[in-house]
């Protein structure tokens, strides 16, 4: 989830491949605070952080000066290993193995995790205030009004919900805003969805959608829409809400076929009873909207099947009014704790085809060694470009943090442990490579328990990874995976 948004900076990052070559010059770069616990983004200089090379000429260590700046007078002649360690507690070490020797041709960026928030100024809003943006009336596919209801489960656009109507963005609702960007139709069918309006803009344009999710097939497989209406592109300017009037749903007709490749397969029904496949089916409208979700398909052994292939009813909104759509997909066993290992891919769908979903074997079998100063080791998964190893605190926050090419199934930690309880765990990815993140084009991940409850079915929402404003490349996947979360002390 953390990389869709960098994957357009791999073209900037050509050069940077290969491996082999003296490349003349040193290494230098800067070395900066990056994502706090509060989410938020630093940006500042490490001052006296310590930087290691080890490689081919033997072991260089240097300490950044007060701009975060460092230079290695060492030239490499083929792969090489990075270690930063911070001079204090509240920021994480990290590590880069196998970097390919053309890495060092450009300055560096290296962004360490904050254990700590990031502070700062609150991001810029451009003013403006909750107003009503669009109204009118929802009227259903026989003429009659639509009263709006939620589902039983979850919120308001959740499978369940009739009457739903929306303008761009899911879950922006505030006490200040209760009907913002979305909302349901009163008992007449009347909708009013609110905006922030006003400020530095003149108007808004989103995409507008309104429609019954309440229809169920394929066994309970298939959660999807009945009826709907759609008009790719709503003005609203400061000045006054724009009224629709009667909005007219249609029944929804056409469908849009989920098919799993062999990796979907092995994995999902490798879990044995307790395998699942989950997908959002969603169609990126606009970049200025969030992807709108149309459908939710579950398959494997845990849900009696599907893995065949599977229709998924959805409205029928031609690509010309949209960009194209995709899926985001887990695979997990149901019957695990939420500390187990998953998978999840954004698999995009090619024009006239079916939408394919593959996944990514998780890196297994992680050991974390003895003593303070760890190594671990693991079972790299096939297909991998890039692995990112990590130990955290019980909060999940990070001590320390690697990236690895694919095929590295080690990594010895550069610094002690402090005695306490950790995790530690292992991310892979085929879409990214070491070389990319310690140029700064990419943002390490971050792990969470609360990617589903325990013993429910449904994996909750990525998040804010909006603006997909790409080509689907070749092979049309992102495919990431996670290992088991896997406790270990330090005595």
């Amino acid at each position: 989830m953390w990389l869709l948004a960098c994957l357009l900076s791999a073209a900037v990052l050509a050069g940077c491949g290969g491996g082999g070559g003296a490349v003349s010059g040193g290494i230098s770069g800067r070395v900066f605070e990056g994502a706090g616990t509060d989410g938020g983004w630093s940006g500042r200089p490490v001052a006296g952080a310590r930087v290691t090379y080890q490689g081919p000429g033997g072991t260089v260590t240097v300490t950044t000066d007060a701009s975060g700046s460092f230079s290695l007078a060492v030239s490499p002649t083929g792969a090489f290993d990075l270690h930063v360690v911070p001079p204090t507690g509240d920021v994480a070490a990290f590590s880069a193995y196998g970097l390919p020797a053309q890495v060092s041709a450009r300055p560096l960026a290296i962004y360490l995790s904050l254990r700590r928030p990031a502070g700062g100024p609150p991001p810029r809003s451009g003013g403006g205030s909750a107003a009503s943006a669009v109204t009118g009336r929802l009227l259903d596919a026989s003429g009659n009004p639509q009263p709006g209801a939620p589902p039983d489960f979850g919120s308001v656009g959740d499978p369940g919900t009739v009457g739903f109507v929306w303008w761009g963005f899911y879950r922006a609702q505030s006490p200040g805003c209760p009907r913002c960007y979305s909302t349901l139709s009163g008992p007449d069918g009347g909708f009013d969805v609110q905006g922030i309006m006003g400020g530095e803009r003149a108007g808004r344009t989103h995409p507008f959608f309104a429609g019954n999710y309440d229809g169920i097939s394929d066994g309970g497989r298939v959660l999807h829409y009945t009826q709907f209406a759609y008009r790719p592109a709503v003005d609203v300017l400061r000045s006054g809400p724009t009224p629709l009037g009667d909005v007219v749903m249609r029944p929804v007709a056409a469908s849009l076929p989920l098919l799993y490749d062999p990796s979907a397969l092995a994995l999902v029904n490798g879990y044995g009873a307790g395998g699942l496949s989950y997908a959002f089916v969603q169609m990126y409208t606009s970049i200025a909207s969030q992807p709108l979700e149309l459908a939710e398909v579950a398959a494997g052994p845990a849900v009696g099947g599907g893995l065949s292939g599977q229709p998924a009813p959805v409205p029928e909104i031609p690509e010309s009014q949209s960009t194209y759509f995709f899926a985001t997909a887990f695979a997990f066993d149901l019957s695990a704790p939420v500390t187990a290992e998953f998978a999840l891919t954004t698999a995009f769908r090619v024009s006239g085809q079916p939408l394919r979903v593959g996944y990514l074997t998780p890196p297994r079998s992680l050991q974390t060694g003895s003593g303070s100063r760890r190594t671990l080791s693991w079972v790299t998964p096939a297909g991998a470009t890039l692995q990112y190893a990590a130990i955290t605190d019980t909060a999940l926050v990070p001590w320390w943090e690697a990236v690895l090419p694919g095929g590295t199934g080690s990594a010895a930690v550069p610094v002690d442990l402090q005695p306490g309880p950790y995790y530690a765990f292992v991310y892979a990815t085929d879409a990214l490579r070491p070389e990319e993140v310690v140029s700064g084009a990419v943002r390490l991940p971050r792990r969470s328990l609360g990617w589903r409850k325990p013993g429910e079915r449904r994996p909750l929402r990525r998040g804010p990874w909006t603006n997909l404003d790409r080509t689907p490349f070749a092979g049309n996947m992102v495919r990431e995976a996670y290992s088991d979360l896997v406790s270990f002390s330090v005595p």
